[in-house]
């Protein structure tokens, strides 16, 4: 990027996109792809040629689609997190740590090495996944009961502090 920003743009200004679009297609053919490359010492545009000569197709070779394995605990809600979205786990693993696999545009969770949920990856930001069954079953109350946390006082007791009086 230096030698494009020093080389190409220096500090010439353009009216709109399309003269700069210009330029720099100008520049790439007659500046930077035939001079000596300082890493390489050959012109781009000769390794290019060369490179692309040596290229052949994969046909049926097997893809290297990368496969991310993490750990999640399964929130009070039924739901794992996941680079910023929330996808439903069955609602018997609240509380659970669970694998999670992610390869391509698929996720599974899985317990024990079992696939318990299967989502398609979302795209978007901050959105929520949701299996029908895992939903259902929330709702109907078929979930584990998350244990309480933190002090735990009947209500009385912080009336009578509001109203100033000792217990």
């Amino acid at each position: 990027m230096g030698y494009v920003k020093g080389n190409a743009l220096g500090r010439l200004e353009w009216e709109s996109d399309e003269p700069l679009d210009e330029h720099l297609l100008w520049w790439m053919r007659n500046v930077a792809d035939v001079r000596v490359h300082g890493t390489t010492f050959e012109r781009p545009i000769d390794r290019f040629g060369a490179e692309t000569a040596a290229l052949r197709p994969l046909l049926n070779h097997s893809s290297y689609l990368r496969v991310r394995h993490l750990t999640r605990k399964v929130a009070s809600d039924g739901r794992i997190d996941l680079d910023t979205n929330h996808y439903s786990a069955p609602p018997r693993f609240i509380g659970a740590t669970l694998e999670v696999r992610i390869e391509a545009d698929s996720l599974a969770v899985l317990w024990q090495g079992q696939i318990v949920a299967s989502h398609g990856i979302h795209p978007g930001r901050h959105q929520v996944v949701e299996d029908s069954d895992h939903a259902i079953h929330h709702l109907e109350g078929r979930s584990l009961p998350v244990p309480a946390r933190g002090i735990c006082r009947p209500i009385a007791h912080y009336a009578v502090i509001a109203e100033g009086e000792a217990w």
